[in-house]
This record gives C-alpha cells, structure tokens and sequence, in this order.
C-alpha cells in the first residue's frame, strides 16, 4: 500500500467539505477521482499534498503517517501536486521554471536526470528552454506544470484537471503522457472532470459527490455502471 486516507474531514474556516473520506492507492496504480464541480476532488489533494491540514483522520503515506505534515516535507518524502491551472512563473523561462522547482528539493536528488526525464517526455520544453512561459501556449504552459512536478522524481504525482481548458487534440496527448509517467514508475492520482478518459487510464476510480465517497472499483466496472455513466460520463 503505498497511501491510505482513513476518515479524512477538512473544510475552510466554518465550512466543512470533506465528510470522512477514505482511499487507497497501491504502489505503481493510476487512480482516478471523479466528481461534478464542488465535490470536493480539489480539496481530497490539498490535504494530502499538506496545503490543508485535516480536521480528522489520517493521511498514511509508505508506511508512515504524514497526517498535518508541512506541504515541503511532503514533497520531500515524495508526493508532489500539479494544480489546477496552468502553475507557471510567466516572467522566467521554461529553464528558470524547472530550475526553480528543482530548489526545493535541493541537492538531495540529481536534478540533471530529473530534466532529462522532463525533456524526453515533453521535447518542445527543451527546444523553447530559454523562451519565456507566459509566451508559451497554454497545452505547453501544462506540460511545463507537469514538468515542474516531475523534478522531485515523486513517488506520487497529484494531478488536478489536468485537461482543463486544452483541446481535444492536445487532451488525448496529455493522456498518453500521464500513462508514460506511470509506465516509468510514478503512482498517480488523477482529478479529472473528463470522467471518461480518466477511467479509461486508470485501474482503479473513486467517485465523490458533496465531499464523500459514493462509489469506487475497478475502472472498467465503474465505466460499465449505468449510475456512473449516466451522472458522469453523459451516457
């Protein structure tokens, strides 16, 4: 088991949005998070990624509890999160960006074979390295936020929307990469409005409505499950 939330309630201020939500994620796994805007996907990887602390519960991540860790201690024990949007520096070059996000990690890694691993996945970042990221489009300004997050060399990588805003063109390649990340030995737990092509990567789905667990298995049966598809998948 590389991570389980038990039980996990968080919310802003007097409002609470998660209501005892539990999931699992085994080594190697891409699992996917379904749910209609407001359900509570967003805030399920804010508190695993430590950017909000869990009122109850807890977070166990490779054998050890991470529940109210500091966000950078997470990153630095391996779990790291691309967030909605596209998570650029616009003034700093492709180059400076993943320079950047390599600070945080420090010398403990060896951020050359981690840049390596971002350009042979994603070629057009090296061909513009020294190009601005706000003059970049927006499926590049995402395959640079995904690069970012892939400096660390997570053992977890934290997907939010990820498709947000792309083309169709653009989404089917993004896709492609999310299963080679995976390929390559990175866990994922992908949060995805595009409910069908989450599933159709995944091995395993989770559907959340108003901050709770309604439904989870396999993603072939919950692709196959005429509630899901119907609420879900627009079918």
């Amino acid at each position: 088991m590389l991570l389980k939330l038990t039980g996990i309630e968080a919310g802003y201020g007097s409002i609470k949005v998660l209501h005892g939500v539990s999931l699992e994620i085994h080594e190697g796994e891409i699992v996917t998070l379904i749910g209609n805007n407001g359900a509570g996907k967003t805030t399920t990887l804010m508190a695993l990624s430590g950017m909000l602390k869990p009122r109850a519960g807890e977070i166990v991540f490779d054998g050890r509890s991470i529940t109210g860790l500091a966000p950078d201690r997470i990153v630095e024990l391996g779990i790291c999160q691309v967030p909605e949007g596209r998570g650029v520096f616009p003034s700093l070059t492709v180059k400076e960006n993943l320079e950047l996000a390599a600070m945080v990690v420090g010398t403990r890694l060896d951020s050359s074979k981690a840049f390596d691993t971002v350009y042979d996945l994603f070629p057009v970042l090296k061909e513009r390295e020294n190009q601005r990221a706000g003059t970049l489009s927006g499926g590049e300004q995402k395959m640079l936020a995904i690069g970012k997050g892939l400096i660390s060399r997570p053992k977890l990588l934290l997907l939010d929307e990820p498709s947000l805003g792309l083309a169709p063109m653009l989404v089917q390649n993004l896709f492609r990469v999310i299963e080679q990340i995976n390929q390559m030995g990175t866990s994922i737990l992908l949060v995805e409005q595009n409910a069908y092509q989450a599933l159709a990567i995944a091995d395993r789905g989770y559907v959340m409505e108003v901050g709770k667990i309604c439904a989870y298995g396999p993603a072939e049966k919950l692709l196959s499950d005429d509630a899901v598809r119907k609420a879900y998948l627009g079918c």
